[in-house]
Parts: C-alpha cells; structure tokens; sequence
C-alpha cells in the first residue's frame, strides 16, 4: 500500500475557493469548529491583502431528517452570520453523493457510523453487547461511504477517515480494503500518509484509547493522487465575484419571505447538489425576514435564524423604549420577557414569534416567540392586566447589553 510522510498545505494557499465535505456530520461539533477556524484564517487574510481566494464551501451531510435539522440549529447557534453564509447543509445517505461529480471537494471527513466500542468509559454496557458479528455487519456501510468519498476527492485532496471505535474490523481493514480495491483500478491513486502519534497497527493511523477527558476513536488520512495534466474542477465557479450575496425565498407558512446570505461558492455547489440529490435543507444563514403586511425588509441582528423555523403562525412587530424593555425583563442574565399588551400598537391571536424594536443608540430588532399570555385578577379593563410571556431568540448578551448599557 503506498504510503506518505506528509502533506504540503497548498491548498490552503490557492486562488480558489476551497470545498469541505462532512458526510456524516450530526451532531455538527466537527462542522462548527471547522467552519469557525476557516472563516478566521480567510478573514484575517483578507485583512493583511493575502493574494488567495477568501470563499470556501462546507457542505454538511446528515441521513437521519431530525437530527440533520438539530444539526442546523447547533450551526446557527454557535456559529457567527458571516460564517454561517459558507454553510449548506443536506439530508441524504452520504453513500448517495456517487450521484456528485468525481473531484468535487479538496477535503472530505468520513466519521462513519460504528459499533461504538471505543465509547464504553460513558457507557459501560456497552462492552456487554459489543461482539464481532455485529462489527462485521457495519463493515459494508462504511466501506461503502468510504469509497464514495475518496472519489469525491479532487486530485491532491485528503479524506479523513474516524470513526469511535477500536476494533480492527470497522477500522484498519475497512482502509485497507477499500484502497486495495480502488488502487487495483488506478494504480496508487490513493495512499495513506503519516499522522502525529500514529499507532503501530496495519496501517499508519491514530488509535486513541478512552480516558477520563475523551472516548477512543480512530483516524486514518488518505490522499489522491495530483494529476499529472493538471489540477482543474469538475465544478467551475465564477470567482470574479467574490461577495456575498441575498437570496429571497418564500415561508409557505405564513407567505412571509426570507433573504439568506451565501457566499459564490456556497450558491454554486448548492445548485449542484440539488440536481442530484435534491434541494438542501438549508443553504446560507437568514439575515433578513420580511412580512407580508410590511412594504421594507426587516433586518434582523445576528443569532435571529431561528424566527423562520419556529413559527407556523403571525409575526407581529411591538416597540419599546431601552426603558421598557428593562421593566419587561425579568432577570438581565435571561431570554424571558414579559411585555403588557398595552404596549402593543396591534397584535392577532394567532400570533407566535414577534420582531421586538428597541430604540435605544441605534435600532435594534430582536427575534422573540410567544410562550404564553398571563392575566392579572382584579383588573378592571379586559386589556389592563394582559401580559404576553415571550423568549428572545437572539443570543442572550445582546439583550443584556441593552438593559445593562
């Protein structure tokens, strides 16, 4: 099997954009943490007048529906809007990205699913179950996402192999095998190189053992082959323009629509993958919500993704004063607030998220959704002791911030 010592980081010097593929992402901490560290090299780059590409795609896989859509919530929490326009994320089996173009991405992760033995210092029964028949029946789906992702691999690219188990069999011969049979098709297209730390085993890799700060897990890196006419993209991307852009879609549920900021490259790929494998379900981060009573978009603060995927009813829209909106709030170091009806200039009963607009230096809009009504007893006018319980949807710093000054 060939082998390498190293790797040269000349993509991470190109003049074009740069395509990550995480083909099983949930719970999305991987994604969050790449995403975060590539929109902070590219952006202090593009501060010292580096001559590279500042774009770059992360495509984000999940098979299972729900937690591809928790998945996207752990994005939009903890990551910032800037980054998240580099983000789309799809809901397929990653064995089906064989439907993408070979050579797609520069770096792919393949954290397969597993029998999870290297889990068992949390889980201790575990290790009562695990058997090698059951490790073997997990071989086939991962050797088979394996190969799908190394073809993927644009020439020079990597693929990280992991998975959080042990054994050998859903490990060294799952990387063994797979290379053995695409190497037999195009002689050492793909070779494995050197990890820090790498373990004595069948192949060169990381096998780390559980301990009380981490589970065990394994990592093999596998790369392709440069080509010898040249290094080309099977997807072209126009990279005269380099900006981010809005793209207006429409809410069904209440004709509202939504402007999402994407970057060239994430519009590109976007339009890509959806004639293979169907729309994705999110591509970019929201930035801006515009209702259909209101003649102007509405331009909502960072952390405020979320108001399009929370609410099936109205959106209704309350002004407050700094003032007001410190007696509303309960604790400073919270997300609730409870806001009397009175200070609604209109609200419809099926209202559940709300645009709160606080005047304070500049205008501020925080996202919010309805949790309940309260009524005070003893209140002689019906709207008097009517009180609307309501969350911020936004990071809770911003709301400190503004009651805090």
């Amino acid at each position: 099997m060939a082998k390498e010592q190293n790797c040269d980081s000349s993509f991470m010097s190109s003049t074009r954009p740069i395509r990550f593929l995480d083909l099983c992402a949930a719970p999305g901490s991987k994604t969050c943490q790449l995403i975060t560290a590539l929109d902070t090299i590219l952006v202090e780059d593009r501060d010292q007048e580096q001559k590279r590409c500042n774009d770059f795609v992360i495509v984000a896989n999940e098979l299972n529906p729900s937690r591809a859509i928790q998945l996207r919530q752990r994005c939009f929490q903890q990551c910032s809007s800037r980054s998240l326009s580099h983000l789309l994320i799809t809901n397929a089996d990653g064995r089906d990205f064989e439907n993408v173009e070979e050579g797609s991405f520069d770096f792919i992760i393949c954290d397969v699913p597993c029998s999870g033995d290297g889990t068992i210092r949390r889980s201790p029964d575990l290790l009562h179950k695990w058997s090698t028949k059951n490790a073997e029946k997990n071989k086939p789906v991962q050797q088979g996402l394996l190969k799908v992702a190394l073809k993927r691999l644009r020439p020079g690219g990597i693929c990280v192999y992991s998975t959080c188990s042990l054994n050998p069999i859903e490990n060294d011969e799952v990387v063994e095998e797979t290379l053995n049979e695409l190497n037999t098709i195009s002689t050492n297209e793909y070779s494995l190189f050197n990890l820090e730390g790498s373990s004595e085993g069948s192949c060169d890799s990381l096998r780390i053992l559980p301990a009380a700060s981490h589970g065990g897990f394994f990592v093999a890196a596998i790369r392709r082959k440069e080509s010898e006419t040249g290094d080309k993209a099977n997807i072209e991307v126009n990279h005269d323009e380099c900006s981010v852009e809005l793209v207006w879609k429409n809410n069904q549920s209440n004709k509202a629509s939504v402007a999402y900021a994407t970057s060239p490259c994430t519009r590109y790929l976007s339009a890509h993958i959806s004639e293979r494998l169907g729309p994705p379900i999110s591509c970019g981060v929201p930035v801006m919500y515009k209702a259909k009573d209101e003649n102007s978009p509405v331009i909502l603060q960072e952390g405020c993704a979320a108001l399009n995927a929370l609410h099936d009813g109205l959106v209704s829209v309350v002004q407050l004063s700094k003032l007001q909106l410190g007696e509303c709030a309960g604790h400073v170091d919270g997300r609730t607030l409870c806001i009397p009806k009175k200070l609604f200039t209109h609200i419809n009963k099926k209202t559940t998220a709300l645009i709160i607009r606080v005047n304070a230096d500049d205008v501020i809009l925080l996202p919010a959704k309805m949790i309940h009504t309260q009524k005070l007893d003893g209140t002689k006018n019906i709207d008097d002791g009517v009180s609307y319980e309501v969350e911020i949807i936004a990071r809770p710093q911003i709301l400190k911030r503004l009651i805090c000054g």
